[in-house]
């Protein structure tokens, strides 16, 4: 299990800097859009995967920071959650079963 709890008032920021993701967080399934394969938070081959609580999550993707080359912010079941100016997709679910987003 993987459990994320994010507290009240805290913050996980993403970077301005497309060079900070690490590589290898899964093929995006955009076509022609390989630069898209980086992730802030991922998982892969996890089971009950859970991000909680009532801080923010925040992708810091103003258009500024990100002009093509654009990280994915989450790929899995997230809820009690903020996202905020995420620079692409604010989730990708792919090959998931029983994937549930509640409270939004």
């Amino acid at each position: 299990m993987i459990y994320l709890d994010i507290g009240n008032a805290t913050v996980l920021l993403g970077s301005y800097n497309y060079g900070d993701y690490t590589t290898g967080t899964h093929k995006n399934m955009c076509k022609n859009k390989p630069y898209m394969d980086r992730c802030f938070i991922f998982a892969k081959n996890s089971k009950s995967i859970v991000i909680e609580g009532y801080g923010i999550i925040y992708g810091n993707g103003y258009r500024t920071n990100f002009k093509k080359e654009r990280p994915i912010l989450v790929r899995f079941v997230n809820y009690d959650i903020s996202l905020i100016n995420l620079a692409a997709w604010t989730s990708a679910c792919l090959y998931c079963n029983n994937v549930s987003v509640s409270n939004i």
